[in-house]
């Protein structure tokens, strides 16, 4: 099922309009409605993750449970391409970012908490910073 029509579902089910979630996330009723009526099957991941927080469900919940990461990921860079138009490779680093983010928001808060004092220890260590001429 493409977002849209996805959307328009959940709202249904929690008796909410287009306007009271654009209300709550900070966006305009319009760019709502455009995202609702395109019904794509990609979506900035800005405006995903706040229709998530409106909804109160994860993102999973909103791209289909059965997707795997992996293929959340090639969403979003698609949507990211079609966004800037660039290639591909330069979103390199979106990506990363994107994946990291989505296997942070599976953790409990002990988990967080241990992934952000590993990462704090990898980024102290001079063998894994990064260098003017270190490529992306």
């Amino acid at each position: 099922m493409a977002l849209g029509k996805k959307v328009k579902e959940l709202l249904q089910q929690k008796n909410m309009t287009i306007k009271e979630l654009a209300e709550k996330i900070g966006v305009p009723a319009t760019t709502l409605y455009s995202f609702i009526s395109r019904d794509s099957k990609t979506g900035k991941l800005d405006l995903l993750e706040k229709i998530c927080i409106g909804l109160n469900i994860e993102l999973d919940d909103l791209l289909e449970s059965d997707t795997s990461t992996f293929a959340r990921v090639s969403q979003y860079n698609v949507a990211m391409y079609e966004i800037n138009n660039t290639d591909l490779h330069s979103e390199y680093n979106s990506f990363d970012r994107y994946l990291l983010l989505d296997f942070f928001e599976k953790l409990n808060h002990e988990g967080r908490q241990e992934v952000l004092r590993y990462i704090e220890t990898l980024a102290e260590n001079s063998q894994y910073q990064k260098t003017p001429d270190t490529p992306e």
